[in-house]
């Protein structure tokens, strides 16, 4: 069965918060969604954990309604698999079950999820458990940010900041090891703003995060840094560094048409304002990666590798699209 939205456009409905219902159940599937919809929520929906999967890393929803009996993996264990993802485990999980017995219950709240629906379900009560727990997940999230912010930690990606930055970087000088130091920023994310707003602009913040953790954690182990706003950094295994930055490179522009409107997807960019007060087309958001090897007696301090990552990345941005360029000196 189709979805009756499209489930790689989060913002169909912009401002609505989204839920992804997984269920393999056609009947209960369109149920809860008509539902859902009715009450103002944006609906992706999934037959399948496989699908399930592949939505949440196109939309990041803001709760997932589950079905515990699914066709591949059930939804207990699919459950635990989100909750032990860093990228993932903060979506608060709603159980749906025909099963309702103290045991089930004992075992969803024990795979990690926040709460569970009997089925068949009623619809004021499905709307209210929603409601609910999005709210308490953005009050849990607003706290986070607070002591986020007595940390060296940015509040939005929750990413480390400055400090942390700087303290990796000398620390790799100073043991000499062979590492690469990506600095990442976004070609048109202003343009991107001004036009679509920052709630928006942070969504595409945090997917670039996401990506950026989820590049290096596959190919194996890293740092990732925001150094605020649209800049970030990552420090990698200089062997591995080539793998990582055309996997960054394609993980960012597989996603990025999906925060734009459709429209606007189609004409391949925007027209907003530019800083001269004039009308301007802004092709879709790009990322410039800018690498600078790290190798014995190279550098002495963070500083100078920093002032190497500010002339490649101005190289970078003059290509057009998402670009990698690496710094080819030896000195």
């Amino acid at each position: 069965m189709e979805s009756v939205t499209n489930p790689f456009d989060p913002f169909h409905s912009p401002g609505a918060r989204q839920v992804l219902v997984v269920d393999d159940d056609p009947y209960s599937l369109m149920s809860v969604t008509e539902v859902l919809e009715s009450a103002g929520y944006y609906v992706v929906q999934a037959s399948r954990v496989s699908e399930a999967t592949e939505r949440i890393s196109t939309v990041a929803p803001d709760l997932i309604v589950l079905d515990v009996n699914l066709p591949d993996v059930d939804g207990y264990t699919f459950c635990r698999q989100l909750k032990a993802d860093t990228r993932f485990s903060h979506i608060p999980v709603l159980f749906m079950t025909s099963r309702d017995e103290v045991e089930d219950c004992v075992e969803g709240f024990a795979a990690g999820g926040e709460d569970y629906v009997t089925k068949p379900f009623r619809r004021d009560e499905l709307i209210a458990r929603v409601k609910t727990h999005i709210r308490l997940h953005d009050a849990l999230q607003a706290m986070d940010r607070l002591r986020a912010l007595a940390f060296d930690a940015n509040p939005l990606t929750h990413l480390p900041g400055n400090t942390s930055i700087e303290a990796s970087i000398q620390e790799a000088i100073d043991k000499g090891e062979e590492k690469m130091v990506l600095y990442a920023d976004l070609d048109n994310f202003k343009a991107f703003n001004d036009r679509y707003g920052f709630d928006r602009g942070d969504r595409l913040l945090r997917y670039t995060a996401d990506s950026l953790l989820q590049c290096i954690t596959t190919a194996g182990s890293g740092f990732v840094g925001n150094v605020g706003g649209d800049d970030f950094v990552a420090i990698v295994d200089l062997s591995q560094a080539d793998e990582i930055g055309a996997a960054i490179l394609a993980t960012f522009d597989k996603g990025i048409s999906s925060f734009y409107d459709s429209e606007d997807v189609v004409k391949g960019g925007i027209f907003t304002v530019n800083r001269k007060g004039e009308s301007e087309f802004f092709p879709l958001a790009a990322i410039s990666l800018a690498g600078v090897p790290l190798k014995k007696d190279r550098f002495f301090r963070t500083a100078e590798v920093s002032r190497v990552c500010a002339k490649i990345k101005k190289l970078a941005k003059k290509i057009t699209g998402s670009s990698y360029v690496v710094d080819q000196r030896e000195n």
